[in-house]
């Protein structure tokens, strides 16, 4: 592949980086809130009220908004850290076809919200729940607007309304199976951190890779941090630390590289397209784990990010 970077215009970095992303406004405009559903009789409710939920607790949803009629979702907990949940997102997009996507779900009040207590109608009648009111940068500059209604004591979320790019995007739990946790262990490699700088039109930009979640099976739960360029974060499930995703495909290329670890190194070439070739090309170590390279594509725009720093 060649190292140039390519301009096809200059609407800048952000605006490119926002079609490779590919965040789908419909799974959660912020990246903020799911709904969970604790009316019903029928679902088992922890024995003390110090559990929270665990990874492994699955919910079905409806989101209106989007579409004519309701959308039906399904997320499940696969990993989490001290601070969030890390969660796998399954969108239908045809009867036989689902999009999985990956996001995060606090586990603690946003920064900056505004908190009060107030009731809801649910089924079996009225429940007192905590209100989170905040506002979440989303698309190049524009801020998304969330109301999240939650029961904090186990972490539930009974309903999230998200305001963003001239749409309201409501979300209601139509069932749920919970699994329950007293405590857990945070893994050690939460907040292992890749360094990445791009030169892109004579000025130079840097993105992380960031470990943010331990998962199952000696998996991991990791972001690639747009925020430095203004664009919004993407999430990964990994089965190292640094970062490569799971969904990433092997070319069965292979491309020596000079690294930060000398010159001539012998690496993989992976990748993550849609059907136009948009989006990642990642050039692995398989002994080391590290992503020496990441390459973003839009169109004929080549954005090239080279590691600058390895995990401490």
């Amino acid at each position: 592949m060649s190292n140039k970077i390519i301009q096809k215009d200059r609407s800048g970095i952000a605006t490119v980086l926002l079609v490779i992303i590919i965040v789908a406004v419909l799974v959660v405009a912020a990246g903020a809130a799911y709904v969970v559903m604790s009316g019903d009789d029928d679902k088992e409710e922890p024995e003390e009220e110090k559990q929270t939920l665990a990874p492994g607790t699955v919910m079905k949803y409806d989101i209106t908004g989007i579409a004519e009629t309701p959308i039906e979702g399904e997320v499940t907990y696969i990993g989490q850290s001290a601070e969030l949940y890390f969660v796998m997102l399954k969108i239908p997009i045809s009867e036989t076809m689902y999009s999985v996507q990956y996001d995060i779900l606090p586990k603690k009040v946003p920064k900056d919200a505004k908190v009060s207590t107030v009731e809801i109608d649910f089924e079996g009648g009225k429940k007192k729940v905590t209100l989170w009111e905040y506002s979440t940068p989303y698309l190049l500059g524009e801020n998304a607007q969330s109301k999240t209604y939650i029961d904090p004591s186990i972490g539930l979320m009974y309903k999230d309304e998200t305001t963003v790019l001239g749409m309201t995007i409501v979300q209601v739990l139509k069932e749920y199976t919970p699994q329950w946790q007293e405590s857990f262990e945070e893994s050690e490699s939460i907040g292992m951190t890749s360094e990445y700088a791009a030169n892109y039109m004579g000025q130079i930009f840097n993105l992380d890779i960031v470990c943010i979640a331990g998962c199952g099976d000696d998996q991991f739960g990791v972001m690639i941090d747009f925020s430095k360029v203004g664009s919004p974060r993407a999430y990964f499930l990994s089965d190292h630390p640094q970062g490569l995703p799971v969904d990433a495909k092997y070319t069965g290329n292979e491309y020596t590289l000079d690294t930060i670890d000398g010159e001539g190194k012998s690496v993989q070439v992976w990748n993550i397209l849609d059907e136009n070739e948009n989006g990642y090309v990642f050039y692995y170590d398989p002994v080391s784990h590290n992503v020496y390279r990441m390459v973003l594509i839009s169109g004929a725009t080549i954005v090239i990010f080279d590691l600058t720093k390895k995990p401490a």
